[in-house]
């Protein structure tokens, strides 16, 4: 994907949104924002993107400082934007996990 791409894509939803707070974007364009904790260490978690039963989500490691929050929701933003028809659980369903598991179905 090309930065040009990428930089125009931010400036239009900056201007469709009137607003550049990728927190308050997130929340009205209707995806899920979750918090959870993801643990202090270089290697964890910072946060991800996903799509369930049709509805995205964005969750944020909440033990990070909240600049680096706000930074990490638009990155996940984009790939809300740029890459949601990558991001689908469709094919995985707990319940077919469950009635494997259990012998049932």
């Amino acid at each position: 994907m090309r930065l040009e791409f990428i930089s125009r894509s931010v400036e239009d939803l900056k201007r469709d949104f009137a607003d550049n707070d990728p927190f308050q974007i997130v929340k009205s364009m209707g995806i899920i924002l979750l918090f959870e904790g993801m643990g202090k260490a270089k290697n964890a978690c910072k946060g991800f993107f996903l799509v369930k039963y049709g509805q995205p989500s964005i969750t944020i490691n909440s033990d990070l400082p909240k600049m680096t929050q706000k930074i990490i929701c638009a990155h996940e933003l984009g790939h809300a934007i740029l890459h949601s028809q990558e991001a689908g659980m469709e094919a995985f369903h707990d319940v077919a996990l469950f009635d494997t598991a259990s012998g049932i179905g």
